[in-house]
Parts: C-alpha cells; sequence; structure tokens
C-alpha cells in the first residue's frame, strides 16, 4: 500500500510539475539528507539489536537524539544560504530552511520508531508509515496543483516526517524520563558509530552523483536523474528494511549455532533478493520508452536512458544486501567501516570520471561503482565462513540471463512489432517466454529458479 501510493504520488506530480522543480528540491536532499544518518548514529539499529535494554536507556538514547536532531536543524537552517551559493541558485536557501525542521522530527521519532521494531509492532509500523505517505501525498498533489511548483515537494517532505513522528509517539505509547548520567549508553555508541560512518559514507557515494550533476550540468537535468532514481530505489528501499528486518536476527542466532546453515539460510535470502528484484528491473528496461511515454509523459522522455544506466545499479545494490546482512549478524560493523574507507573514496573517483558523459555518463559510472563496492565487500567477508564465490557467481549468471531477455524482446519489438500501446505487453509476453527458454536450456538458472517455490517449506524447516 505504501508503495503504491508514493508510486502513485510520483506520478501524478511528474504531471503537475517541472523537472526543473524536482531538480531543485534534490539539490537540498543530497547534502542535508547526511543529517538523518548522523542524527540516529546508528543508535535505532543498536538499541533493536541488543539482547537487553532498560527503560533508563531507551530514554538517554531518545535524548541523544533529540539534541542531535536539534542541533542538525539549526546547523541547516543557518547554513542555507552557503548552499544555494555552493549551488547558484538563490531560490534553495528557503527550501533549505524549511527542509531543515525535518531533522527535528526524525530525531523524535528515531528510538520511538526503534522500540516498535525492537517489540515486533510491525502492524503499528506499516500503519504509522502508510498513513504518513497517504496524508502527506495529498498535501504535495494539492500544492502541486494549484501553481506552488517546487514548494509542493518542500511541503510534502515535511508533512510525511510530522505525521510519523507524532503516530510513532502514539503507538510507541511511552514518556522518556529525565537523562541520567548515572545509566551508560557508551555500548550502544560503541556499536553505532561503526554502522553510522558505514552508512554516512555509503549515502555520500549514492549522492554525490546528484551534487555533481546538480553543481555543474543544473536543475533540469538533476531533475530527470532525481526522478529515475526515485523509480528504481523506492521498490529497492522497500524491499532492504523487511529483508533485513527477517535475515538479520536469522542469522544473528544461526551465526552461534551451525555456520553451514549459516551459509545455507544466506544463500537462500540472496536468491530470493535476485530474482525478484533483476526481474523487475529487466521487465522495465525492456519497455523504458513506452512506460514512461505513457505513465509520465512525453516531457520525460530524456529519462529513458538514464533509467536504464541506474538500472545496473539497482543490481548491484540489491545484491550487496546479503553482504550487509553478514556485517550486522555476526556484529562486525567496524569491519563494514573500515570497507567504506577503502571502498567509498574509490567509487566516488569512479563517478567522478562519469561527469564529461554528462547525466548518462555519471548514471553508468554510478553503476560501475556500485559493482566494485559490492564485490569488494563480498570479498572482505571472505574469512567469516561465507561463500564467497556462489554469492558472485550464481547471481551475476542469473542477472545476465535477465538482462538478455529483456535486450533481446527489447530489440525484436523496436524493430518487429507495431502494436502501439500493445507493444509493452507484447514486449513482456516476448520476455517471458525467452526467459522460458533459458529455464529449460540453462540447470543452473533452473535450479536456481525452483528454489523460489521452496519459501513455504524451508520456513516450516527452520521453526
Amino acid at each position: 500500500m505504501k508503495v503504491a501510493l508514493q508510486f502513485g504520488s510520483l506520478i501524478i506530480l511528474a504531471r503537475l510539475l517541472q523537472p526543473e522543480d524536482f531538480g531543485l528540491v534534490a539539490m537540498v536532499i543530497a547534502i542535508y539528507g547526511i543529517c538523518d544518518i548522523l542524527l540516529d548514529f546508528g543508535l535505532s539499529t543498536a538499541s533493536i539489536q541488543v539482547q537487553n535494554i532498560t527503560k533508563a536507556q531507551i530514554s538517554n538514547l531518545f535524548w541523544v537524539n533529540v539534541l542531535i536532531g536539534l542541533l542538525f536543524t539549526l546547523i541547516s537552517y543557518f547554513s542555507a544560504s552557503l548552499l544555494a551559493s555552493f549551488y547558484a541558485q538563490p531560490e534553495l536557501t528557503k527550501i533549505a530552511q524549511y527542509v531543515s525542521v525535518v531533522f527535528l522530527f526524525n530525531g523524535i521519532a528515531a528510538q520511538y520508531k526503534a522500540q516498535l521494531n525492537r517489540n515486533f509492532k510491525f502492524k503499528q509500523m506499516a500503519i504509522t508509515d502508510t498513513t504518513a505517505v497517504l496524508l502527506s501525498v495529498c498535501i504535495g498533489v494539492y500544492f502541486a496543483y494549484a501553481g506552488h511548483s517546487y514548494w509542493a515537494i518542500v511541503y510534502q517532505q515535511i508533512a510525511q516526517a510530522l505525521i510519523q513522528m507524532l503516530l510513532y509517539m502514539l503507538f510507541g505509547a511511552w514518556l522518556p524520563s529525565l537523562p541520567s548520567r548515572h545509566v551508560s549508553i557508551r555500548h550502544f555508541f560503541k556499536f553505532g558509530w561503526g554502522l553510522a560512518g558505514s552508512q554516512l559514507m555509503g549515502y555520500f557515494s549514492r549522492n554525490i552523483p546528484a551534487i555533481l550533476i546538480g553543481n555543474q550540468i543544473g536543475a533540469s537535468q538533476l531533475g530527470f536523474y532525481d526522478r529515475a532514481n526515485k523509480l528504481l530505489m523506492l521498490p529497492l528501499n522497500q524491499l532492504n528494511a523487511p529483508s533485513s528486518s527477517v535475515a538479520v536476527p536469522v542469522l544473528s542466532r544461526l551465526a552461534v549455532e551451525d555456520q553451514e546453515k549459516y551459509n545455507r539460510f544466506l544463500l537462500f535470502g540472496q536468491n530470493i533478493i535476485v530474482h525478484l528484484v533483476v526481474f523487475c528491473l529487466a521487465l522495465t528496461c525492456c519497455q523504458t520508452e513506452r512506460l514512461v511515454q505513457l505513465v509520465l509523459g512525453t516531457q520525460w522522455l530524456e529519462m529513458v536512458p538514464v533509467y536504464r544506466a541506474l538500472s545496473f545499479a539497482g543490481i548491484f545494490l540489491a545484491l550487496s544486501y546479503a553482504s550487509y546482512w553478514v556485517f550486522l549478524s555476526k556484529g562486525i560493523t567496524a569491519s563494514l567501516f573500515k570497507l567504506g574507507l577503502v571502498s567509498r573514496p574509490i567509487s566516488i573517483l569512479i563517478i567522478c570520471l562519469g561527469l564529461p558523459a554528462g547525466v548518462i555518463g555519471v548514471a553508468y559510472a554510478y553503476s560501475a561503482s556500485l559493482l566494485f563496492t559490492w564485490l569488494l565487500g563480498v570479498f572482505w567477508l571472505r574469512k567469516t565462513g561465507v561463500p564467497v564465490k556462489s554469492m558472485i557467481v550464481d547471481p551475476l549468471i542469473m542477472s545476465a540471463i535477465y538482462y538478455s531477455a529483456s535486450f533481446i524482446a527489447n530489440y525484436v519489438v523496436d524493430h518487429y512489432v507495431d502494436f502501439a500501446i500493445y507493444n509493452i505487453l507484447v514486449g513482456w509476453l516476448l520476455m517471458l517466454l525467452i526467459l522460458a527458454v533459458f529455464y529449460l536450456l540453462v540447470p543452473k538458472f533452473k535450479r536456481s529458479v525452483k528454489k523460489l517455490f521452496e519459501v513455504k517449506s524451508y520456513i516450516r524447516n527452520k521453526q
């Protein structure tokens, strides 16, 4: 439901606003989004992962998050003019000042959300997220329809953060006590600093394309990149959190019980992610141009090659989920931070090399940087006992098969089929037929697909 609402919002706003409107807001979010990671400092994940936590510790963590959130709100507000100067866009000053209040809302909500997650109150979390998205989408669409241009996006961002904060507090049903110096939360920071550091470097490397495009090329081209990236990341982000919520606790238990079962579950989870994500990406890449024209309108056709280039980034990002599970489940977040120190600077260099080729060059360079990061991340785990070779070779084979089917189907439809709007359905049907051929001819692909239908029995055996 939440994903459908977000997709609906993306489509409607794309029809009502211009690429430049999205580009302007993306300039602010690309830099200020770093504050969201710093204000949490990995403390939410730490409070979820730890076996025992007291109410006093939760309260202390709450006040730390609030204090950091308030600090970043003030810093963001008063540095807004510097950000506008960096991009040479005066209107960004007001946008950045309005967006800054989001950090305070997120800081207040952080531990409420973490404790709902810790207590397995996923229903309440789903209600909160869905309600916040629904109401904020309505607000954004209203202001966009009323002609408020980029302010519609700004108001939507603020409304969503505020509504989430209020509902998390309502469902959390607890009040923090006053902070106490006699209650130690040092070990939470010990866990969180490595995670926060790696997340910070990851965020920066993910958003450096937007920063470079905004600074060097302009708001309109950034708008095309931003929408393509949002279309790509929206389903991936929704998949990451739930999959990690399931995989990490199970793997954490298996890590101390049985390494062989740990590896089987790890590969099982990665196999599901690969087929689910890559199949969907290949399906959209098969008919991207027709889908964009039909859903978003002809003014967004420049986004088509950008999306196709970024789709490879989606593959490698999804493949990295399994490595992330290992780092968390084995409690080696310090190693994750060290990996980031090595991989992120090189990734940023790769992305910068794509800038002379424009937005499409940056998109391909970003995909290449995620390929490098994923391969290095798996190699980094070689001494933890995980099946490194299988984690690399198998998903690459599956991805190659899906994209080969997508490319062939797209080529045939473009050159030999002329059924107007029905070309989308014809292209998808042809891609499925080609995949069926691969299923019959490639034993490894056949075995991998069959494992998808063993989910129920696999879960039953684990219980």
